[in-house]
């Protein structure tokens, strides 16, 4: 399940973000939030955005997404936290980056429990998967799916994409990216820009 989780910030003001809720099933991780990798070149730059290294994984990201510094993160043990802007919806799009030291399991296997996990807790649909070709990993897959997510307040639910994108780098490290908010946000534009910058270095 997930939902409106409210932060206060330094200025004691309150931020309304969605909360993901992540698990381990048989050593896998699993989120309920994510966005989709379609290919262009792997490790592409687009013109005129920032890029974000963090643990040996590189990302490159709209001006107007911002990089959550590690003291402000919703998701402690997250490498990376990115917040897109909300452009007037309930629902702010994130994503936010997770590794580990050695692979959990192999990549059909990682499949297999989180489309089990967000089936059972989105009632969502695997509409999509693809296999990635990452610089610096040895395995890749983006899984694609769709939702109606809750929003704040029990306002009317949002049309929602969700991809999670499993990761097995060349040191042996398994990355766990997810990236996700309103359909109408997450622009199919930025989802590529996003992910086809994916790299890791050894």
């Amino acid at each position: 399940m997930y939902g409106p989780q409210s932060r206060g910030s330094e200025n004691g003001s309150t931020v309304r973000e969605l909360s993901f809720v992540r698990g381990r099933t048989a050593g896998a991780r699993v989120a309920v939030l994510g966005l989709l990798l379609v290919g262009c070149t792997q490790g592409a730059v687009p013109e005129g955005w920032a890029t974000l290294d963090a643990n040996g994984l590189r990302i490159a990201h709209p001006e107007d997404w911002q990089p959550r510094a590690e003291a402000e993160r919703v998701f402690p043990d997250a490498q990376i936290e990115l917040v897109g802007p909300a452009e007037g919806f309930a629902l702010a799009p994130l994503l936010v980056a997770y590794a580990e030291e050695g692979a959990l399991t192999d990549v059909d296997t990682r499949q297999t429990l989180i489309n089990q996990r967000l089936q059972a807790e989105l009632d969502a649909d695997l509409v999509d998967a693809r296999e990635l070709d990452v610089p610096g990993t040895t395995a890749g897959r983006a899984l694609e799916f769709t939702f109606d997510a809750e929003t704040p307040e029990g306002g009317e639910s949002l049309p929602s994409r969700q991809f999670e994108v499993i990761l097995t780098a060349d040191d042996g490290r398994t990355w766990d990216l997810v990236l996700g908010g309103p359909a109408a946000v997450l622009r199919q534009s930025v989802a590529d820009g996003l992910l086809d910058s994916l790299a890791v270095d050894g």
